[in-house]
């Protein structure tokens, strides 16, 4: 099987714990060696900093709040054209928002790339748990 990486970019609005917004250009990549992930690259001062988030969490938060703990994904309850990704790290909170018209178009695209529940047929698993392995000897 050939994998395949599907990228866009969309300026996603950060609104940080202490108050701050900043704009930041992210790339976001959907790789099929890893079909249930969405990475959320952007850079926050001299760092890049890659963002993983389950495909299936991102669809669904689309369309309704989804997710508990550190990560919730729902549509924005002030602008219906906007998705926000609210991230909880050591007690403090940052908000991410993007176009929703954007995240869904790509999150459709990587559905036509490796269908929901056809994930697994793309992953190694005998390659992971020797990485598994390897890292614990």
């Amino acid at each position: 099987m050939d994998h395949v990486t599907t990228r866009t970019t969309s300026a996603l609005h950060m609104s940080c714990a202490d108050g701050t917004e900043r704009s930041l250009a992210t790339g976001i990549v959907y790789d099929t060696r890893d079909p249930y992930t969405l990475a959320f690259v952007f850079t926050v001062g001299s760092q890049q900093v890659r963002w993983a988030i389950g495909r299936d969490l991102v669809a669904a938060g689309l369309l309704a709040p989804t997710g508990d703990g550190d990560v919730v994904v729902r549509p924005a309850e002030d602008d219906a054209t906007r998705v926000e990704f609210r991230l909880a790290d050591h007690g403090r909170v940052s908000t991410l928002s993007a176009a929703l018209l954007d995240v869904a178009e790509f999150v459709d695209r990587t559905f036509e790339v490796v269908p929901m529940g056809e994930e697994s047929r793309w992953m190694d698993l005998d390659g992971e748990i020797e990485k598994l392995l390897s890292a614990i000897e």
